[in-house]
């Protein structure tokens, strides 16, 4: 399959998914499967200033949530480009 890409321009994603301009955006693609440690990021995010947001793309519950996380639900493939386009850190565990 080929996969059409456009080139955006800088904030252009952000704008196109509703995501703030002014925090820097940590991306977390997948599941929340219990051996993929996704507890360890939803803990850690509490840590982090109010100028990040950890974006959450997939099907994971979504209970606990704090004012910077944000779970958008699983998205079809040929939207993740747009999400990782300008994140300042992606995340993804693959085993």
């Amino acid at each position: 399959h080929a996969l059409a890409v456009t080139l955006l321009a800088f904030g252009e994603a952000r704008a196109q998914l509703g995501l703030p301009a002014d925090k820097a955006l940590i991306v977390y693609t997948g599941s929340d499967a219990p051996w993929k440690g996704l507890r360890y990021l939803r803990e850690a995010s509490h840590l982090l200033s109010e100028d990040y947001e950890v974006v959450f793309v997939g099907h994971m519950e979504t209970h606990g949530a704090t004012s910077n996380q944000r779970f958008v639900g699983a998205r079809p493939y040929e939207e993740m480009p747009l999400w990782l386009a300008e994140a300042e850190a992606e995340l993804n565990r693959l085993r």
